[in-house]
């Protein structure tokens, strides 16, 4: 059985600060935790500064302790029980966790080739939404998200698990929504704003432009600058008697339509 360095109460310290949002800005780093999100880690181009395992785990997953002692040996430590506590984010801990770079990316990338799908989030305050949006939007093969300024933070530990890996694959960034907007107009988007306004239409405009999806907040949708800023607005058609949709089930349902239409349109 492979054995790894003890982890000290400096690095401890310094590792659990990756939980704390302030701290995760100033390090550039974000928490994973668990198999499958390492795992799926391991298949993208991240960077770990990072990993530590319980000492349980090792004896109980050697193949993936092996792994991790090819490749990670100099950066991965091994903790108790209580140590490993200060570092995890979940009632019912793996033994795995890791400090993983944030990737930054500066500019949008507007599609100039083919028809393009970004979508909008306006106020998304529930880091478990967000996470289930962007794992939507990877099932979708839609790899673009932008987020308004007051949003739930991407990097949050909730986000990351909720998005089941997903995070690895879509590009997902905090931006001034308002100005992102203007750009994608000055850039030949149609920006469709979803409503719950009876009177807006239910069926899918079909576009030869690419498209923004706009999402706005759980409990008062888009915001009135936001919505001012829409060329279109889109409305899920209703047939029975639920108030309303939640965040993440909206945008599943504008993903698939709008996706659809995508491909569709390529044949």
């Amino acid at each position: 059985m492979v054995t790894f360095e003890r982890i000290t109460k400096n690095k401890l310290q310094y590792f659990s600060s990756v939980l704390d949002k302030k701290k995760r800005q100033v390090s550039g780093l974000f928490h994973i935790e668990g198999i499958h999100l390492f795992e799926e880690f391991l298949k993208s181009g991240f960077k770990a500064e990072w990993i530590v395992l319980h000492t349980d785990f090792i004896s109980q997953h050697p193949q993936l302790a092996n792994t991790i002692w090819n490749k990670f040996s100099a950066i991965t430590f091994q903790a108790n029980a209580a140590e490993f506590r200060k570092i995890s984010d979940t009632e019912n801990a793996q033994g795995i966790a890791a400090g993983i770079y944030q990737k930054k990316n500066n500019e949008i990338d507007f599609s100039t080739t083919t028809k393009d799908i970004i979508v909008a989030l306006d106020q998304i305050n529930d880091p478990g939404n967000l996470g289930t949006i962007l794992r939507s939007a990877d099932w979708f093969g839609i790899n673009k998200i932008v987020l308004s300024k007051s949003s739930v933070d991407i990097y949050n530990p909730k986000v990351v698990r909720a998005s089941m890996g997903s995070i690895f694959r879509v590009s997902c960034q905090s931006l001034d929504l308002p100005q992102f907007l203007m750009q994608a107009k000055e850039k030949n988007y149609s920006i469709f704003a979803a409503s719950i306004d009876p009177n807006a239409p239910a069926d899918f405009e079909k576009t030869n432009t690419s498209n923004v999806i706009v999402i706005g907040n759980e409990a008062h949708g888009i915001s009135e600058p936001i919505k001012r800023l829409c060329s279109h607005e889109i409305r899920i058609p209703k047939f029975g008697h639920a108030e309303s949709l939640n965040a993440a089930t909206a945008s599943a349902i504008l993903m698939y339509e709008f996706s659809k239409q995508r491909y569709r349109n390529a044949k």
